[in-house]
């Protein structure tokens, strides 16, 4: 709301509507509740953020409510003769008449001037002992009344707790605050202060923890498995389960023990195949179908029914712990048969018992080719054959995959072998004069001191003093193999002829007034055409001469 009386007027702007004006119920409305949805608290005079009802020091003097003549009014905490006047403002805090200005004994009604013969403050007839000036000047306190002042009391409230290790050493309905809030444990409802009542916490002095979902002892803050469910937290998290419900799927099963946690239809997986045994037509993975197995006798969830170390699926013999191979399948097992792979030859004298076609030999030499080193019996060891097992092929000189006897360019130099012949090259060397050149690439592949011959005249390069045949010698011709180019003047790698700026200064040669000398600024003294480092004229201005070394001043 918004007044504004410099006019007479009041501006009003309303509050937002509230539906309900008592949030809590407790009979304050929440306007005036510094707890509006709390019903337990409407106040908080101290605005410690812990309302009046659960403070113990409502207005934080250091004072509990309990001890504090004035627990709201945070200057005054005592009232020495109880008329209503706290000691800090009351000018005569004993009541005696005596203002405190001029009394000896302020706090003593009994007395206002006396003998104080060890200075404790107390008049002889009121000290306990008139000798004792353990405290001087303080008044005689004496909490539990046990005769003991305080001073001098271990325990002060006579709690049975030392007051060096009580939190509240004058309140003898208190001696620990676990959570320092300054309420005692004994009146707070919170007493680690973790924002869960005792009353609903497990562990109501521990700070860190107040659930135990598994009910293990173990704090869910502390317990790596939450719900007991043989799974550890992360895992489950991980997993995508609920670290906190150890049956996530609810089909029964701890999630420990169910291979499908989230699959309320599946809970085993026999053969681990990821299919749940509900699901799965072939449960052990035998590859042997369920259905099929209890036709057959064997197992449908044990993978080898007859224990001899053979999965059902590849067992001839499932419920023969005896025999599990057949090799070829007359009904007899491996063990038991004299023949096993079925060639007519018994296995005592078959060199190859299990393998009905090693008993052929490629070249008829009675050795078996696993064994021999000339499968094709061509003469040359298996290790040196290029072709194994072709008897008509044994060489490949270029490597190419075709043998000698079919290629019909074996050293594979881009000359046929009958080429080779007419020319006088080897048809087995590549190269045969041995200057680096493949005889298909040679310009003379029997001389090795040539191979190229750039201008086709017959004289190989390395004789031929104009490789290129321009009618410039190589010794000059900036591109001896380019019979188009003879000069680069600007050695820019691109020659005159093609250069359209021969001497790289910028200026094409078109409109270059001296195109073979690089000159930029393209100076012309005398205005003739030509620029000055190109005209061998003197200058228009008189005694400077371009030719004789004078300097420009």
């Amino acid at each position: 709301n918004t007044d504004d009386l410099s006019n007479g007027a009041i501006a009003v702007t309303p509050e937002p509507a509230q539906t309900d004006p008592d949030l809590d119920n407790d009979g304050t409305l929440n306007a005036d509740d510094a707890f509006p949805t709390d019903p337990a608290e409407q106040t908080d005079t101290d605005g410690d953020g812990v309302g009046n009802n659960a403070d113990g020091d409502d207005d934080n003097d250091g004072v509990f409510d309990a001890s504090d003549a004035f627990p709201l009014d945070p200057n005054e905490s005592l009232d020495r003769d109880g008329d209503g006047i706290g000691n800090n403002a009351d000018d005569d805090d004993d009541g005696d008449g005596v203002l405190d200005v001029d009394d000896d004994f302020p706090l003593n009604p009994d007395a206002s001037s006396a003998s104080d013969a060890d200075g404790d403050g107390w008049p002889a007839g009121q000290d306990p002992d008139d000798q004792d000036a353990a405290n001087p000047g303080s008044p005689f306190v004496d909490t539990d009344g046990d005769g003991i002042g305080n001073d001098t009391d271990a325990d002060d409230d006579n709690d049975g707790v030392q007051d060096s290790s009580d939190a509240f050493p004058t309140d003898a309905a208190e001696h620990t605050d676990s959570d320092g809030d300054g309420i005692g444990n004994n009146a707070d409802t919170d007493d680690d202060g973790d924002g869960i009542a005792d009353s609903a916490d497990p562990f109501p002095l521990d700070g860190s923890e107040y659930r135990d979902t598994d009910g293990d002892g173990i704090g869910d803050y502390r317990d790596s498995d939450d719900d007991n469910d043989g799974i550890s937290d992360s895992q489950e998290v991980a997993n995508g389960t609920d670290p906190l419900k150890r049956d996530s799927d609810g089909d029964g099963r701890f999630d420990g023990s169910d291979a499908f946690p989230m699959d309320a239809s599946e809970d085993t997986d026999s053969d681990g195949d990821g299919i749940g045994n509900n699901a799965d037509s072939d449960d052990d993975g035998d590859s042997v179908s369920d259905a099929d197995e209890r036709s057959n006798g064997t197992k449908p969830l044990v993978a080898d029914t007859d224990g001899d170390g053979v999965d059902d699926g590849h067992d001839a013999f499932g419920l023969d712990p005896a025999e599990s191979v057949d090799t070829d399948g007359d009904g007899i097992g491996n063990n038991a048969d004299t023949d096993d792979d079925g060639d007519g030859t018994d296995d005592a004298h078959d060199a190859f018992p299990l393998d009905p076609g090693e008993s052929l030999d490629t070249d008829g030499d009675s050795i078996g080719n696993n064994a021999d080193s000339d499968d094709d019996g061509d003469g040359f060891a298996d290790a040196n054959d290029a072709f194994p097992l072709d008897a008509g092929e044994h060489l490949d000189t270029d490597g190419d995959g075709i043998g000698d006897n079919a290629d019909s360019d074996d050293d594979g130099d881009g000359l046929s072998d009958s080429a080779e012949s007419s020319a006088g090259t080897n048809p087995l060397l590549s190269d045969s004069d041995g200057d680096g050149a493949d005889d298909g690439a040679d310009a003379f592949p029997l001389n090795g001191t040539e191979s190229l011959d750039t201008d086709g005249d017959g004289i190989g390069n390395n004789a031929d003093t104009d490789d290129d045949g321009d009618g410039t010698d190589d010794a000059h011709d900036a591109f001896p193999l380019d019979a188009g180019e003879t000069r680069d003047t600007d050695g820019d790698g691109i020659g005159d002829n093609a250069d359209s700026d021969d001497d790289g200064d910028g200026v094409d040669d078109a409109h270059d007034n001296c195109p073979l000398h690089a000159n930029s600024d393209q100076e012309d003294g005398d205005g003739d055409g030509e620029g000055n480092i190109c005209d061998g004229g003197p200058a228009t201005w008189d005694g400077f001469n371009w030719n004789d070394g004078s300097t420009w001043q």
